[in-house]
């Protein structure tokens, strides 16, 4: 049987115009495509793959989904 497993995408324009998402909770998974879909879908395959290999590396998937829609908004850092 399958197992389902979910995930938080957060998903930003790039300067070029393409978009990136990203999966927090997987370091480093993340894609990029012409359209926000696209980078969704892609960013399915990409969550596939590195959940993939972390199963067949022994270790546990984790599962951080938020029960509420995020507000994600760009700050400035100056130093």
């Amino acid at each position: 049987m399958l197992e389902t497993y979910q995930f938080d995408v957060l998903i930003k324009q790039t300067r070029e115009g393409q978009y990136l998402a990203a999966i927090p909770v997987l370091p480093g998974c993340f894609s990029t495509g012409e359209t926000v879909e696209e980078a969704r879908h892609k960013a399915i395959a990409a969550a596939r793959c590195y959940c993939w290999n972390m199963i067949e590396n022994g270790a546990t998937v984790p599962q951080v989904v938020s029960k509420t829609p995020a507000i994600v908004k760009e700050i400035s850092v100056q130093l």
